[in-house]
């Protein structure tokens, strides 16, 4: 038996696009008729690669969604509209991918890798429930995931990420300091910084420009406690507006605003990692004290020699 698969032309034209950009083909003829390909393909004129488009569900549920009509989870217009989600997922991560050089993925838990249709129900039931949609995206050697939401009642768009903060320090302050003094260059103020506590400890935020000043940090910080945050959000949402949010070219804005959000923050940012453990050093004090030397050393040779003594007559009697 065969298998049998199928790729879009825009996989195969990154695909394509990546292995030019890595130099992996070496052959020169077949590196000239794989840029002749991309060329090709990337040919207004060709027909064969154009702009991804969402179908006419996806219209019909934001519709839905913003006169506050109830959907349910068997109508083949939200399933459609889901399924429009997935392609717009892989869309973008394709985009990411060109972009950067390197390979990117839509980052799924081994449940949903594993059974698409058991990741269409979960989607649908979590999205009739909030009218959000989620992704989340795995760029190679990136401090973090990068996190991507559309809130369809809010007709916004949120771009995310995480970074986790230092444990080898011992004041909040500083762990906060870790993320947000890596965007100190930043100058612009359409950015929010959303610091994590443990437990039942308020979450709190800040525009970007307050969190860089010294004294308007203190706005991430709790007065009554010395819990340590866990992480550091950094985000940045964009009002789509009505029509943006039902054109069928909602996929290109979004691929903007993500390369965007991706160019100003994302490639800034680095994980903690912990340091390396230090090798253990002996103090003198300590070997003198693990030592204890006797102070009577005439009673020492004394014991020693009565003990070589004992030992030479209990030999002899062996012989004897």
């Amino acid at each position: 038996s065969v298998s049998l698969f199928h790729f879009s032309w825009l996989s195969l034209t990154s695909k394509a696009l990546l292995l030019t950009g890595s130099k992996s083909v070496s052959d020169v003829e077949q590196s000239y008729m794989l840029k002749e390909m991309i060329r090709y393909l990337q040919d207004d004129s060709s027909g064969v690669v154009s702009q991804f488009k969402l179908g006419k569900h996806w219209k019909e549920v934001c519709t839905a969604v913003h006169q506050k009509v109830r959907l349910t989870k068997s109508s083949d217009e939200v399933s459609g509209a889901i399924s429009n989600w997935f392609q717009t997922l892989r869309y973008l991560s394709i985009q990411l991918s060109v972009a950067v050089g390197k390979p990117c993925s839509v980052r799924l838990s081994k449940k949903h890798k594993d059974d698409g249709q058991h990741r269409l129900t979960d989607t649908i039931s979590s999205f009739i429930d909030t009218s959000i949609l989620r992704g989340e995206f795995e760029v190679p050697n990136a401090a973090n995931n990068l996190l991507l939401e559309l809130d369809l009642s809010r007709k916004s768009l949120q771009c995310s990420i995480e970074i986790k903060c230092p444990k080898d320090v011992k004041q909040a302050r500083a762990a906060i300091n870790f993320a947000v003094n890596q965007l100190k260059n930043y100058s612009g103020d359409d950015l929010e910084v959303t610091v994590n506590y443990p437990g039942r400890i308020q979450d709190l935020s800040a525009n970007i420009q307050t969190a860089l000043d010294e004294d308007g940090r203190k706005l991430l910080l709790h007065d009554h406690t010395k819990e340590l945050p866990v992480s550091v959000i950094i985000w940045r949402d964009y009002d789509l507006g009505t029509q943006a949010l039902k054109s069928p070219s909602l996929p290109h804005t979004i691929d903007q605003q993500l390369q965007s959000f991706y160019d100003d923050v994302v490639e800034e940012l680095r994980a903690w990692q912990p340091k390396a453990p230090r090798i253990r050093r002996s103090n003198k004090s300590d070997e003198n004290t693990d030592a204890e030397p006797s102070t009577n050393i005439g009673s020492n040779v004394e014991s020693e020699t009565a003990t070589s003594i004992s030992g030479l007559s209990f030999l002899k009697a062996l012989r004897g």
